[in-house]
């Protein structure tokens, strides 16, 4: 595989898991990610397996994010990297918009994919919403 069609795909997966959330599909959300996958933040390390608990885990999430008066979720901009041919990093900026239309938080996030017989999977995400800007870099100009 090429490494244009290897970003190409990834970037398919990753628009799809943001389109999914924002739509409230947790379906297609929860395919999104591998069979066992790993969320971490700062002080949070969470191990979740596909089925039940990423189900609990993503309806929990819109839950609380509604409960800030989250509408949606907006990609800023976003860099992949491919590392080898079924394995790449994507680095994002989110905006988490209000129902009013207004941005009321922006995270860094950071996501190692897999390629699987079913497709691109997320296998871990990080989330910071106190990246430095030292950490723009990532990003790219």
């Amino acid at each position: 595989m090429d490494t244009a069609t290897l970003v190409a795909e990834v970037e398919d997966l990753y628009l799809t898991y943001i389109d999914a959330f924002n739509e409230g599909d947790i379906e297609t959300y929860c395919n999104c990610f591998d069979e066992q996958s790993v969320m971490l933040k700062r002080d949070v390390f969470n191990l979740i397996d596909a089925g039940p608990g990423l189900v609990r885990h993503a309806r929990a999430l819109r839950e609380r994010l509604s409960g800030s008066g989250w509408m949606r979720t907006d990609i800023l901009r976003k860099r992949t990297w491919p590392i080898e041919p079924g394995m790449a990093c994507v680095v994002a900026d989110l905006s988490r918009v209000s129902s009013s239309g207004v941005e009321y938080e922006r995270a860094r996030c950071m996501y190692l994919v897999v390629k699987r017989d079913t497709g691109w999977k997320i296998r871990s995400s990080t989330v910071s919403i106190e990246a430095l800007p030292e950490s723009d870099g990532l990003l790219g100009a």
